[in-house]
């Protein structure tokens, strides 16, 4: 019955209800399957086998199928006149598979690439000949599903950023491409000069600043100028980030059971994983804290240039930044590509920086363009960079007024407190991050609570009037005695 189906569909494929569709795409769709079918050719049937089957595991939510990336990209007839192209294929209309209403609230993919219109649209894979546009597939599957199933309307939709060929799965470098590898090229040279100079001890002052050797030393040196606590508060929320990105990174990518991760996602130590996200106060608490350490020790030496705090501050963090946006920009293209390539870096990383590059050099995108981050991570550091540059307003005071600044800092300390319980309390969210509210999107609760500067500002402001107290009081009049750090 399914191959007379088949047959029928081939027959049909000109006469699709779009009459858009490429004359000669159908035409190399009926030669394949025929080719396939009837005289067993290799090539047509790798094209067939390198196409998403229908899966196992559906009602456990194995929606996102693959199919064979490399075989499809590989085929070509024997007068080379079809070859193959590789397009995922997102199918709308499956929400009938299951009844359950928590996988609809579950987050299968990053909010900001999902479809829309299901949380349960299924995401497929199939293998056409290359002369087929991205309309054009979407019209045979959906006229596919049509024969195939025509009690189940299904909706296929292909991008063009989604289809692939042997020639553009692997682009050649652009002219800006070549400019960042050349320049990186010439930099590590240098920095390989100076470390072979530094070596041999023919090194002068600017060649130990350069030198690979002096630096690493620097770098791991965690006596000279540091506190031990610092290090082991660092260790463990890098600890906890790194779990907390591990579960995160899994939900992104395709998973053949997600529905198992509900019952899970209930358990009260779970909550560790999804509020992962409050590790980066202890990085805020460190910020602050060493921000301020640094200041009231150079007050004591010279007053306080305001220019050059401000300049320092963001010629430091932006050039490594602005190398980071220009290698998406450039080279992160052409390091890989896949089946999940577009979705998690096009999508993801390259096009969103194509578009909203200056939020990151401008230190906004904590509050613009959430949705469309370029360098995600990086909005730890437009926090970072805001609070820097709101601290001398808190940090003056306490210098030259330290009983103003006091008041002043427990005063901005109580609203850091209160401005997350609000919002928490107006917008009726939970206590912390839960995927399975019913009345919440985690973007939004990421956009309101997770991301602003006033939202995040508690642990800072801890840090600062630590650091003042300890500069204030010395260890002896603290009470404070000596201890191991572990």
């Amino acid at each position: 019955m399914l191959l007379v189906k088949l047959l029928i569909f081939v027959v049909a494929i000109p006469w699709l209800p779009a009459q858009e569709v490429n004359l000669q795409c159908a035409n190399d769709v009926i030669r394949t399957i025929e080719e396939a079918l009837l005289q067993r050719s290799p090539w047509a049937l790798r094209m067939i086998d390198a196409t998403t089957k229908f899966p196992d595991g559906i009602y456990y939510g194995n929606w996102d199928l693959f199919g064979h990336w490399g075989e499809c990209l590989s085929v070509s007839s024997n007068d080379e006149m079809i070859k193959g192209q590789f397009c995922r294929v997102t199918l709308v209309g499956l929400t009938n598979l299951t009844s359950s209403n928590e996988i609809h609230r579950l987050p299968l993919a990053d909010p900001r690439v999902a479809v829309s219109e299901s949380a349960v649209a299924l995401k497929a894979s199939i293998c056409v000949p290359a002369s087929c546009r991205p309309f054009d597939v979407s019209i045979l599957v959906s006229g596919l599903f049509l024969f195939l199933t025509p009690g189940l309307p299904v909706v296929a939709r292909v991008k063009e950023e989604e289809c692939f060929t042997l020639e553009t799965a692997s682009p050649p470098l652009e002219t800006w491409s070549i400019v960042f590898l050349a320049t990186s090229g010439f930099i590590f040279i240098v920095l390989l000069v100076a470390t072979i100079a530094d070596i041999f001890g023919r090194g002068n002052k600017l060649m130990k600043s350069l030198s690979a050797v002096t630096t690493t030393r620097q770098l791991l040196n965690a006596k000279t100028g540091s506190l031990g606590c610092i290090n082991g508060l660092k260790v463990l929320s890098m600890l906890w980030v790194v779990l907390g990105h591990k579960y995160q990174s899994m939900a992104l990518f395709g998973n053949a059971n997600p529905l198992q991760v509900i019952p899970y996602l209930r358990q009260t130590i779970f909550a560790i994983i999804s509020n992962a996200y409050l590790s980066v106060d202890s990085f805020f608490f460190i910020g602050g804290f060493l921000l301020a350490r640094s200041f009231f020790a150079a007050a004591r030496r010279q007053s306080f240039d305001v220019l050059k705090f401000y300049l320092y501050r963001y010629l430091r963090l932006t050039v490594p930044l602005a190398v980071m946006v220009a290698f998406y920009l450039t080279v992160l293209n052409h390091l890989g590509n896949g089946p999940y390539w577009y979705t998690l870096i096009g999508q993801r990383m390259i096009s969103t920086c194509q578009q909203n590059w200056w939020q990151v050099l401008a230190y906004v995108n904590n509050y613009i363009g959430i949705d469309k981050q370029c360098v995600e991570q990086s909005w730890y550091t437009s926090v970072d960079m805001q609070l820097a540059l709101l601290s001398p307003l808190l940090l003056l005071p306490l210098l030259y007024s330290p009983r103003a600044g006091l008041q002043l800092a427990f005063l901005l300390l109580a609203l850091s407190c209160i401005l997350p319980g609000v919002i928490t309390y107006l917008n009726n969210y939970p206590w912390g991050v839960d995927i399975l509210s019913d009345y919440f999107s985690p973007l939004a609760y990421v956009r309101d609570i997770g991301l602003p500067t006033h939202t995040r500002a508690t642990p800072y402001l801890v840090g600062v009037i630590l650091a003042f107290f300890m500069q204030e009081h010395t260890a002896k009049s603290l009470g404070i005695s000596k201890v191991r750090y572990i």
